[in-house]
């Protein structure tokens, strides 16, 4: 899936080195963009398997949590 070309268009307004929080990441397609672009990325999500697809993916940084409701 591609990134939202409102995602990518709003890239070259971010300081150099921002790090960024892609919030209910699913599957990741901006933090991969981000990370790309050399911006650290905190992915967060429910979705223990889609943030187990960011493992070992340079500049993206995981975390699991509930978003919908209790922990």
């Amino acid at each position: 899936i591609r990134p939202s070309p409102w995602v990518e268009s709003c890239i070259k307004h971010l300081p150099e080195a921002t790090r960024v929080l892609d919030l209910a990441c699913g599957s990741a397609r901006h933090s991969r963009l981000l990370a790309e672009r050399n911006y650290p990325v905190l992915a967060v999500d429910r979705n223990r398997l889609a943030l187990a697809s960011l493992v070992g993916v340079p500049g993206v940084e995981t975390r699991w949590l509930e978003l919908e409701g209790e922990n």
